[in-house]
């Protein structure tokens, strides 16, 4: 592909941009779905103040929620991504946000952090801290401690999941509560990355001399305290009384109950047995809307993914890759991994409403007589297409099975399925890599060019499961960070978005539906990322 396809560098004949807690598009957000991002502007500064006498927050009490995945690890170099069904919820508890994006709209927001704001040319960002913030072990909260977790997580040998966000800039200590990123090329998303990515700060004292500071005894800024830990029940967390929010958090203690099954989940905030249940299921909404439950209607951009191990055969070949996303029926996979009135299947990167659709650029169709060619095609060269399909969860052993049955349907095409624990998916998968195909367990929300498509697709990004690296991409996505302004923004990625259906790294093919169940005196409720939430604001009503 020719180098016309990179937009010339940002110059000066563009409006000067300095941002401050502004989605990347103004406020227009990615989606990978036909659902549209929506909602207004939901930042810090829009949640509720203490009142408990008319109506407003009132202190006390104490709240269970469902999660579907034991918690494994509390250190943000181990989190594969930020779903609440694979421990951000633990992480949030404990660590607060440094700053944070919401779910519908993008929109970031300040957390522990006062400001994040970036220079003219997108090269330099400049963080502030807010004064008199401590861990709960007495460790001040400062620029130190936040560039000793970055530096930490940049370390090749942290092996962190998260390390290549962490090594896309320098930090410098300007002073104790301020810290300035510099970048080699200009990125104008770079807040973005930071909310998705590295929000989660921990004590440097526990990290350094507390050998279980990432198991059992986790030290952070957050609202509350981890204060007993069940391995496989449940964990309880307290309320952190020196948190930097005045009156705040509302309740005394929150308890993450680990419930694997579904419909045990369903049943059990159903009947009253816990008070929360965060999830992505299709058939959520409707299993659960005869019980006395508040289901907020929250639009969110996302979908379900297949993923291809490009390193290693027979998917280092795009044309085993195409073959199959092309034998593949995505309504009919979409629908028996997650079945429900809300199941949809994908056709294209953007919705139809997003500035960065692009009608021609539709993903294709099911289409047996070229999926079979090729099929043929790789065979006549000696490489038949045998693989290993890692899944996990009853919805991903579903889709499983049937993607097992419908090759046989096809000649040349040989499928084994590897049917794993969903614990043990983010180790397999996202660190190891042992995997040939591979479902993303839930969804992958994106409102924003970056992280999401760019973390995706680019060499070494967190959520790049498929381990696709291609110099033309990055360069692509180099450019797209480099424009400060929407109109830019989908010019390059429109690029993106062409070089993707060529080499077809991961397979979009179901969206997704963020449900947040909940009893209806708990409010305070405010997603953020892929709907994890603000502890922090939660509250029960009198």
């Amino acid at each position: 592909m020719s180098s016309h396809r990179l937009r010339a560098s940002v110059a000066g004949a563009r409006a000067q941009r300095r941002r401050l807690w502004a989605p990347a598009a103004g406020a227009v957000a990615l989606a990978l779905v036909l659902t549209a991002c929506g909602g207004g502007d939901t930042g810090g500064d829009t949640a509720p103040e203490p009142n408990g006498g008319n109506g407003g927050p009132v202190a006390g009490g104490e709240i269970s929620q469902i999660t579907s995945v034991d918690i494994s690890s509390f250190d943000p170099a181990r989190l594969p991504n930020m779903n609440p069904t694979l421990g951000v919820s633990a992480l949030s508890l404990v660590y607060g946000q440094l700053l944070w994006a919401d779910t519908e709209t993008g929109e970031v927001s300040p957390g522990i952090a006062e400001s994040m704001t970036v220079n003219d040319d997108g090269t330099v960002w400049t963080l502030k801290l807010r004064e008199g913030v401590e861990f709960t072990d007495g460790t001040p909260y400062d620029a130190e401690a936040v560039k000793f977790n970055w530096d930490r997580l940049a370390d090749e040998e942290t092996a962190a999941v998260n390390g290549a966000a962490a090594r896309s800039f320098e930090s410098t200590v300007v002073d104790p509560l301020t810290l300035e990123l510099h970048t080699e090329k200009p990125n104008f998303l770079l807040d973005r990355v930071v909310a998705a990515q590295l929000t989660f700060i921990a004590s440097p004292t526990a990290i350094e001399g507390n050998p279980d500071v990432f198991t059992t005894d986790p030290v952070g800024a957050g609202p509350f305290d981890l204060t007993e830990a069940v391995s496989g029940s449940h964990y309880v967390y307290t309320r952190n009384d020196g948190y930097w929010e005045e009156g705040k958090p509302y309740l005394d203690k929150v308890t993450l109950r680990v419930v694997a099954d579904r419909q045990q989940q369903f049943d059990t905030v159903a009947t009253g047995g816990a008070d929360l249940f965060i999830g992505n299921s299709m058939e959520a909404r409707e299993i659960l809307a005869s019980a006395d439950l508040t289901i907020p209607d929250i639009q969110v951009g996302g979908g379900r993914m297949m993923f291809f191990n490009t390193t290693r055969a027979p998917f280092d070949d795009p044309r085993a890759r195409h073959a199959l996303a092309l034998a593949l029926d995505a309504e009919e996979l979409a629908f028996t991994q997650e079945p429900g009135a809300d199941s949809a299947h994908v056709t294209n990167l953007f919705a139809p409403n997003s500035p960065y659709y692009d009608e021609s650029l539709t993903i294709p169709g099911q289409d047996i007589d070229e999926a079979q060619r090729l099929f043929d095609e790789l065979a006549a060269e000696g490489k038949p297409v045998e693989f290993s399909l890692v899944a996990g969860g009853a919805g991903g052993t579903r889709a499983a099975e049937l993607l097992q049955a419908k090759m046989t349907e096809f000649d040349n095409v040989t499928v084994n399925l590897d049917i794993i624990p969903l614990p043990n998916y983010e180790e397999q998968v996202a660190f190891r890599g042992d995997f040939d195909l591979t479902f993303r367990p839930g969804n992958m929300f994106v409102n924003s060019p970056a992280p999401g498509i760019d973390q995706l697709l680019r060499t070494g990004g967190v959520s790049n499961h498929s381990r696709y690296s291609s110099a033309e991409m990055d360069a692509l996505l180099d450019a797209v960070l480099a424009e400060p302004d929407v109109e830019g923004q989908r010019e390059a990625l429109a690029q993106v978005h062409e070089l993707f259906l060529e080499d077809m790294p991961f397979f979009p093919y179901g969206n997704s539906n963020l449900i947040i169940a909940h009893i209806p005196r708990l409010a305070g409720i405010q997603p953020y990322e892929e709907g994890s939430l603000l502890y922090q604001e939660l509250y029960l009503e009198q």
